[in-house]
């Protein structure tokens, strides 16, 4: 059998188009694990940076605030946690600075994605 185009393997051996619309899942397993190896390092190291459940808090209405996005609630406390608090400032002023921003969560979580990015 020759194979043309472009094909996708399959854990039981098989083979199948791209074509057919249907996602490759050595792909998708793929990007997850490196996915879950990211946010394991980052929880890792910050691990030993324990903040008070207080503080934490503290930066999560903070965020709020400023992003006005309720919707979002449990990736600012993730930030909240996982972040440096001189970062989560910074992000923060930028934002307040910029007056023509219209949706601000949305300033704000691009901002994110990009620092852990680095």
């Amino acid at each position: 059998m020759k194979l043309t185009g472009r094909w996708c393997p399959v854990k039981s051996g098989q083979l199948y188009p791209v074509w057919t619309g249907r996602p490759c899942p050595t792909k998708n397993t793929q990007m997850r694990n490196m996915q879950k190896e990211q946010y394991s390092a980052l929880t890792l190291a910050e691990a030993s940076k324990k903040k008070d459940p207080a503080h934490i808090q503290y930066l999560v209405e903070e965020i709020l605030e400023v992003c006005q996005d309720v919707r979002s609630l449990r990736f600012y406390t993730w930030v909240a946690r996982a972040l440096p608090d001189e970062v989560i400032f910074r992000f923060l002023a930028e934002i307040k600075d910029d007056k023509g921003i219209r949706n601000r969560g949305a300033v704000f979580t691009t901002k994110v994605k990009r620092y852990l990015e680095q």
